[in-house]
């Protein structure tokens, strides 16, 4: 973002160049990097001078921003207190509270948290349910918050809570008789339990408030003004996001980076993409602008905001999934972030909750339906828009489909996979052994065959109902993967052999043609094949197998300088190595073959059984 600069302006970047020069050997350590900010008055530049602010202007606030992204600034420490709940203190807060709780917020001696959404109020915040009842010089505060971010080392927790006995969180006053209550984390009568995230991290919470007790003089914002207090703290943190979209910028420049590193840099479509990403973080870049320049002015950022939301969130989940993407099959892995450039396993995870946290999408687009564009808000089941039926035509399929999803919410819930996750993202004996019994591992083979005969059609509703429960386990890949291979490319006589074995669940199958450096669609084999009388045997390494413990594999291996399909039936020759993945319900590996025996499959040519196999 190019800025037109005053002498004062210039000052303030030179200065901050400066600081940031002098204090290199900090950038490592957020810890360290944070208290050398404070000591600086660089933490919160926006800020009052008395609060260890600088009085920046919206072209410093910038120029802040921008510097930082330049040197890729670790996150300040107490990020939730001085971008979210520290403005708004400034804004409403008294000033003995401003004095009591801003400068150890600045310097993060004491860390906060925001409680405002529950388990019955997430994009409906103002259902919120959690109550203060006052006992005279004190409120006494019982409910539960959730997703609350550092609430597992927070010391504050700026909650959201009903004070009026006679308001409810259902019917059109909802929103009245909320107040805003600082409430002291470490007494009895508050419990924190960290929730698991896909990344592997439990930067969320939940609270459980049981009869804890607040202060009278620790209400913000005037009694029953807490939706006020919680718009005016959900508009610095919705500008907090812009304002870190600035930052995008060095998320692309990292981007192609990472496409030159991997020498795919003059390939036109990765080009075209970079530059449609370009084209978008200048976007993000003016929105953002747009946006600190009517706050700067004292003015509703309007329209900018939940478009610059909206704008934030997509590039964030863009940038970081295209980064995986460019790597190829190998963008699979849960890779150590050395051994290519940028975390992008990790960002692709975290980014999730971009498009949740600070209003969730369909929040902003509601916002810009009604406010700006002026559009009806829903009037009930006719305003429903219109949407395709997906159940499937044929009845007995239908019936599938149900029995499948009653079978999956009954016998495989949430806690069943989140087990079968722990233990390596397999599913039970007991549970393949119903849904052989029910034909699933047969649902393409033909029925003289032993299966349920459907087309891909009507497999893909029941494949669907597996996804829909992130089922772990090989049912996919032996039902579309492995099938498919035999019907394609397998003489008569194999295929009769194996696909019943498929149809009963007496084996699993799975299909291996990805090897280390090579793309999706390449088929250059380092696997060989050799010839032993009627049979074959393979050697060497394919990578990325999915369930590669399976008893089956279909094998692709090269001979003569001509790649060929083979079967193999797991032995004692094939050692198989587990590969850390993203997808923890979805187990890959690499499996070695050791002059491992097997069958060719030569019904058609490699080329086309092989396009129609994938």
């Amino acid at each position: 973002m190019d800025l037109l600069l005053t002498p004062e302006d210039v000052a303030f970047r030179d200065e901050l160049r400066a600081f940031i020069e002098a204090n290199r050997d900090a950038l490592s350590d957020q810890h360290d990097w944070h208290a050398a900010m404070v000591a600086n008055d660089w933490a919160v530049p926006a800020w009052p001078g008395k609060f260890g602010g600088r009085d920046a202007t919206f072209a410093q606030q910038l120029i802040y921003e921008q510097e930082l992204a330049a040197v890729d600034a670790p996150v300040h420490r107490n990020a939730i207190g001085l971008f979210n709940i520290g403005p708004t203190i400034l804004a409403l807060g008294t000033p003995e509270q401003q004095e009591q709780w801003l400068p150890p917020m600045v310097a993060a001696d004491t860390i906060w948290c925001q409680g405002f959404s529950e388990p019955g109020a997430g994009s409906d915040l103002a259902a919120l349910s959690t109550r203060a009842t006052d006992e005279g010089d004190h409120w006494r505060v019982t409910g539960q918050k959730v997703w609350t971010t550092f609430a597992h080392e927070a010391s504050l927790c700026m909650a959201l809570v009903r004070t009026d006995p006679d308001s409810s969180p259902t019917g059109g006053g909802k929103h009245k008789g909320i107040s805003a209550l600082v409430i002291d984390m470490d007494q009895e009568g508050v419990e924190v339990r960290p929730l698991r995230e896909i990344t592997g991290e439990d930067g969320f919470n939940e609270i459980f408030f049981d009869g804890a007790v607040v202060p009278k003089q620790n209400l913000l914002g005037g009694l029953h003004e807490g939706w006020k207090v919680a718009m005016q703290t959900l508009t610095y943190e919705r500008l907090g996001a812009m304002k870190l979209g600035i930052q995008l910028t060095q998320r692309l420049d990292q981007l192609v980076s990472l496409a030159r590193s991997l020498g795919r840099e003059g390939e036109p479509l990765v080009r075209q993409e970079l530059a449609r990403l370009g084209v978008q973080v200048e976007l993000m870049q003016q929105l953002t602008e747009d946006a600190l320049a009517a706050v700067q002015r004292g003015q509703d950022p309007g329209v900018s905001l939940p478009l610059g939301k909206l704008q934030w969130a997509e590039l964030m989940q863009e940038l970081s999934e295209y980064g995986v993407a460019l790597q190829g099959p190998h963008g699979q892995l849960n890779r150590d972030p050395s051994s290519v450039a940028g975390d992008w396993q990790h960002h692709a995870l975290y980014s999730r909750m971009t498009t949740i946290g600070a209003g969730t999408t369909q929040v902003q687009k509601n916002i810009l339906a009604y406010r700006t564009l002026g559009l009806p808000r829903y009037a009930g089941a006719d305003s429903f828009p219109a949407r395709l039926d997906d159940q499937p035509a044929d009845e007995d399929v239908r019936s599938l489909v149900e029995t499948v999803r009653r079978f999956l919410d009954e016998r495989c819930p949430t806690s069943w996979v989140r087990e079968r996750i722990e233990e390596g993202g397999s599913t039970t004996d007991d549970v393949w052994k119903e849904q052989a019994a029910m034909g699933l591992p047969g649902l393409l083979v033909p029925a003289e065959q032993g299966g349920l005969g459907l087309g891909f059609e009507a497999a893909g509703y029941v494949l669907e109902e597996l996804g829909r429960a992130i089922h772990p386990g090989p049912l996919v890949f032996t039902s579309l993967a492995a099938v498919t291979a035999l019907r394609v490319a397998a003489p008569d006589d194999i295929a009769h052999e194996l696909l019943p074995r498929l149809a009963d669940g007496s084996a699993t199958g799975t299909f291996a043609w990805l090897e280390h450096g090579r793309s999706w669609a390449e088929t250059a084999e380092a696997v060989t094949a050799e010839p032993e009388g009627e049979a074959w045997r393979l050697s060497g390494t394919k990578t990325l197998v999915a369930h590669p413990d399976a008893d089956l594999l279909i094998v692709t291996a090269t001979h003569g300088g001509a790649t060929r399909l083979f079967v193999v039936e797991r032995d004692d020759s094939l050692s198989t190595r587990t590969q850390e993945v993203l997808d923890l319900a979805r187990p890959r590996g690499e499996v070695t073959f050791a002059g491992s025996p097997a069958r060719a499959l030569d019904a058609l040519d490699f080329s086309t059984a092989f396009d129609r196999i994938r």
